[in-house]
């Protein structure tokens, strides 16, 4: 159960970065908060590190080096995003990536929910539609999403 409060601080944390990053964007773009993010995390990270591994670090694979980029890389989309429109919106729509976590670690990691964690997941990315709705809506006809 530790787990639960321990990803309850996370998304704590999480919540008031948003915030925090989207007031940045009054004197800074996504590009230098990007920047300044990576070096700071360099930073942050590789000290420990060398100290826990006696100034030795190993040499990771070059599979394992594209990963990081890649993933690396998809995270950094987030700031764009957030950029473009109120945080209380974006930050609500980036919040349904669990569906791609759920099943892309279906497909890679074998993991499996039981029925009731998956109704669980089902109302809360339910809510998290119903926020995203304008007050006023917009006619969905021909398949317009534009209130998205």
């Amino acid at each position: 159960m530790t787990w639960f409060f321990l990803t309850l601080g996370a998304a704590l944390c999480w919540g008031i970065a948003q915030v925090l990053i989207k007031k940045g964007f009054d004197h800074l773009s996504p590009l230098w908060n990007n920047i300044i993010n990576n070096a700071l995390t360099l930073f942050i990270w590789i000290v420990p590190v060398l100290f826990i591994n006696n100034f030795s670090i190993n040499k990771p694979s070059r599979n394992v080096l594209i990963i990081i980029f890649t993933a690396s890389s998809l995270y950094h989309i987030f700031f764009y995003a957030i950029s473009r429109g109120q945080i209380s919106l974006t930050g609500t729509v980036v919040a349904g990536y669990p569906l791609i976590t759920i099943i892309l670690s279906y497909i890679f990691l074998s993991e499996r929910l039981t029925f009731l964690q998956y109704m669980g997941i089902a109302l809360i990315l339910s809510g998290s539609i119903i926020v995203i709705l304008p007050e006023n809506k917009i006619p969905r006809e021909n398949g317009n999403l534009s209130w998205i």
